[in-house]
């Protein structure tokens, strides 16, 4: 990629916010990402597949990718080795936790019960008013969606950004830091409804002040709206590529 492009990253107030002040610990999984791309695209396949299992520790986001890098192999033993490889290197990690205690306990409850800036959910839950139902079903939209990224002919990196952001779309959680997934693959992906989200998640932080005057924490629908119909409307345009946009604001590649 051009050197310009990782402006994109570097000039983010997001990773600035969430992880030199907050010091969460998705500043750690980041670089396991981009450096397991820099080596599957080098070719260092097993090296790769081995920090995508390191990033899973910190998110389990990776594990939307194992299916693109499954597909994008042709000869059936490297496609078992993109599945088996990612997975031991997780698994390992917690084999000394296994027998004396649950070290997924936390992370079921918080799967479970929590919910935050997720619009869709949101839309879902106002409907339901059931948890678990909403929950179901986005997962099941967010299957649904994930399918034609991955049987698409679309080039590995526009696989990943689109897989990870439909994630975001379709979550029932989506904290601010967990939108800086997003915002380190936009120097590779260079996708205006990236750039936008990455921007518009900023707003979330009313909620923030709004619980340290008032003890009340909520979701706020103009919020919500503010940060993801612009997202969505882009999100369709670069999915259908679509030259509308492109008349109307100038191209983000040369």
């Amino acid at each position: 990629i051009a050197q310009k492009y990782l402006l994109l990253y570097v000039l983010c107030p997001l990773p600035i916010f969430q992880f030199a002040i907050d010091a969460h610990l998705d500043g750690f999984g980041l670089p396991l990402l981009i450096f397991s791309l820099f080596f599957y695209l080098d070719n260092k396949k097993i090296l790769s597949m081995i920090l995508l299992g390191f990033s899973l520790s910190i998110k389990p986001i990776g594990l939307l990718l194992i299916p693109i890098f499954f597909l994008n192999e042709r000869n059936i033993v490297d496609r078992i080795r993109m599945v088996l490889i990612p997975l031991i290197a997780f698994f390992a990690q917690f084999i000394f936790y296994i027998f004396s205690t649950n070290p997924f306990e936390a992370l079921f409850i918080f799967t479970k019960n929590w919910y935050f800036n997720g619009f869709v959910f949101k839309l879902l839950n106002a409907v339901f008013s059931n948890n678990q139902t909403s929950r179901l079903i986005c997962g099941i939209l967010l299957a649904l969606s994930l399918i034609p990224v991955y049987l698409s002919k679309r080039e590995l990196i526009e696989k990943i950004y689109f897989a990870v952001l439909f994630l975001m779309i379709f979550s029932p959680v989506v904290h601010p830091w967990y939108i800086t997934w997003i915002a380190v693959l936009l120097p590779f992906a260079q996708k205006r409804s990236g750039i936008y989200f990455v921007a518009a998640s900023s707003l979330t932080a009313i909620t923030i002040f709004n619980y340290q005057l008032s003890g009340i924490w909520k979701d706020y629908w103009f919020v919500l709206i503010i940060e993801y119909v612009p997202l969505l409307f882009l999100l369709f345009l670069e999915l259908t590529k679509t030259t509308f946009i492109n008349k109307l604001l100038p191209s983000t590649k040369e």
